[in-house]
């Protein structure tokens, strides 16, 4: 189960909030698409209103969780990863890890970047974390869930399958599983994903934004998702030689059978009944529109954030407003003769 991304299947729910959730029938989509199963419990998350908040906090107990004892972050933010010897060796260790990496979200962001030639007009970044977890941490929508049957995963082999099943205490018995598992290189996984968040129609935004700025360049959105995997390795007992040579021709034995889902929303956007745990898109939209614009007017570059200095800024002082000069054609970058022949 690839880390940001929500297969469509029946999934066995455990709410963290300790509520029963019936998972009898659940559907999913891309990323940021799925469907919350039957019953799950939203109670008092916050329906689409006017009412714009000044900061977007993101309340979570303990950041820390985030780089524990013994593990790494990948240079692109997105894999922890560890090879400590004692999750490979108990159980008990490894649901606790999996259990309390779990229980923090990811971090989505909208990478947005405008392009002439090779000239980069502005990049720029949105934390979207704080849309995901709620200042009320009861109203929290958040809940594990491990593959079920007949949902293709990496289910201790080497390759995709169906099975085995594990029956019921899914994720104790995983553990245990990858922890007796004598292959001599193996993995387990914990993916975070986001859930029921309308891309589309924020890209569609903010393209539209830019038009009106009259962009005549390229305009790149993207919607990457960091601090999304969690990955523990064992620390094979054989030499790198003779471990790389296992490898290639044992493969890996790979666990990716559970994920923390953080939705957006209880369901699609234009779902009946549906209730964002934060705000909807279209009142962050709002909200951010004019931040926005006014980090695009000058030109940020290197993926600079744009923050709540820049909310306030544009309301109390009405910045972004003025018109973009993105100068003429000799303001573009287009590579020399030489460069398109060689």
């Amino acid at each position: 189960m690839d880390a940001g991304l929500v297969y469509a299947a029946p999934v066995a729910v455990a709410a963290f909030n300790g509520d029963t959730v019936d998972a009898a029938s659940a559907s999913s989509s891309d990323i940021y698409g799925f469907v919350g199963p039957k019953g799950f419990n939203a109670t008092g998350a916050s329906t689409d209103t006017n009412y714009a908040r000044i900061c977007t906090i993101c309340y979570i107990s303990d950041y820390q969780l985030y780089s524990p004892p013994n593990f790494s972050l990948s240079t692109d933010c997105i894999v922890l990863s560890s090879k400590s010897d004692h999750l490979s060796a108990s159980a008990n260790a490894l649901l606790s890890l999996i259990s309390t990496q779990a229980s923090i979200p990811p971090k989505p962001l909208i990478h947005m970047k405008g392009t002439r030639g090779r000239k980069v007009d502005f990049d720029i970044k949105l934390n979207l974390m704080g849309l995901l977890v709620p200042d009320d941490t009861s109203k929290r929508m958040q809940y594990i869930r491990c593959v079920s049957e007949g949902e293709m995963a990496y289910r201790g082999g080497v390759k995709p399958d169906v099975i085995p099943e594990v029956g019921e205490r899914e994720l104790e018995e995983w553990c245990r599983r990858f922890v007796e598992d004598p292959a001599q290189v193996k993995s387990f996984a914990l993916d975070r994903v986001v859930a029921n968040l309308d891309t589309m129609w924020i890209e569609g935004q903010l393209r539209a934004l830019l038009a009106a700025t009259q962009y005549k360049g390229v305009l790149h959105v993207s919607f990457p998702v960091t601090h999304a995997k969690v990955v523990v390795q064992n620390q094979p007992k054989a030499n790198k030689f003779m471990t790389s040579m296992k490898k290639l021709f044992s493969g890996k034995h790979k666990y990716e059978v559970v994920q923390s889902v953080w939705p957006f929303a209880t369901a699609k956007s234009g779902d009946e009944g549906r209730r964002c745990a934060v705000q909807s898109e279209e009142v962050w939209w709002r909200e951010w529109r004019d931040p926005i614009r006014y980090a695009v007017s000058q030109k940020r570059q290197n993926g600079a954030y744009v923050t709540n200095e820049d909310k306030l800024e544009a309301l109390m002082e009405g910045k972004g407003q003025d018109s973009i000069d993105w100068g003429g054609v000799d303001a573009i970058d287009m590579p020399d003769e030489a460069e398109l022949e060689g």
